[in-house]
């Protein structure tokens, strides 16, 4: 489990967002595709004001993002719906204000039903990555579907009649790898940036800095006041690739010591049902024994 995760940190280094991948040491894997049209042309991070550090295809940016609202703007729309904004679309709104697609789609996840609702208003993370795809839970459950059945046919067929007996070590990997490709759908996702990031002075504000600018994957296409550099694409891959990589090897020592776990319990177990065993079984000689002397 632990060599899986940063062996699936390799895969995502070259992938675009969209496609399940996900390597383990007991099934086939399945690799994104180094460029895919549909990807490229629909999946972007956007800005909630639609920014960047130029204003070329600022008009194309207006039409594909609405008009940059204001903060009573902002505020009317809202309470026309009954919302209340979480803080800091409402001080991003203050300083720069919110384009109407990004405000709109908010609105209208926000009124879905339990528990979308409370997760739009609670998870920031989960939030900006509806707002700029609003198919990312469904990217995120045919990942885990695909991935999950593949699991299970190569688990059915390397364990064959002892399936059922080992089934918990199959539960307990099957849970890992649920983790594991929400993480990789997650990291490679598109997500609405929400005002200007409130980074610290010095190396770390600089580290957090240059990594709030770097595309959410290496080929990501680009948009309309949002430009990276070569350079930029380069440091994807390996700030992915290790941000993967620590996740996937945090969830195979989870798993191992869940495997783990799960083995020494069915040991214990073993071993209370031998004793009992030779405990009734003695007990039974010695009534036998008894009913002979008499």
């Amino acid at each position: 489990m632990i060599v899986t995760g940063w062996a699936m940190s390799c895969v995502c280094l070259l992938s675009t967002w969209g496609f399940p991948a996900r390597v383990r040491i007991s099934q086939a894997s399945f690799l994104f595709p180094l460029f895919d049209s549909h990807s490229l042309l629909s999946f972007t991070p956007y800005l909630i004001d639609g920014g960047g550090d130029g204003d070329e295809g600022g008009s194309e940016g207006d039409e594909e993002l609405g008009p940059l609202l204001n903060f009573e703007a902002v505020m009317k729309e809202a309470e026309a719906r009954g919302v209340k904004l979480p803080s800091d679309m409402v001080e991003a709104a203050k300083n720069i204000g919110i384009r109407e697609m990004f405000l709109l789609r908010y609105l209208e996840l926000e009124g879905s039903a339990w528990p979308l609702s409370f997760l739009m208003k609670h998870c920031s993370m989960l939030r900006n990555r509806m707002l700029a795809d609003p198919s990312f839970l469904f990217k995120v459950g045919i990942e885990v579907v695909i991935d999950s059945c593949c699991a299970t046919f190569a688990e059915v067929q390397k364990r064959g009649k002892d399936f059922w007996a080992e089934f918990e070590l199959y539960a307990a990997d099957l849970l890992v790898g649920v983790v594991v490709d929400i993480a990789l759908v997650g990291i490679l996702a598109p997500y609405a940036r929400i005002g200007k990031p409130s980074v610290s002075k010095g190396l770390l504000g600089g580290i957090q800095h240059a990594c709030a600018a770097l595309p959410s994957s290496v080929f990501e296409a680009e948009r309309p006041g949002c430009k990276f550099s070569t350079k930029q694409r380069i440091a994807t891959y390996f700030y992915k690739g290790a941000l993967y990589g620590s996740v996937g090897f945090g969830c195979g020592l989870i798993g191992q010591g869940i495997a783990n776990m799960i083995m020494n319990a069915k040991r214990f177990l073993s071993c209370l049902i031998v004793e009992h065993s030779k405990h009734l079984l003695w007990q039974r000689r010695s009534h036998l024994l008894q009913w002979h002397s008499l």
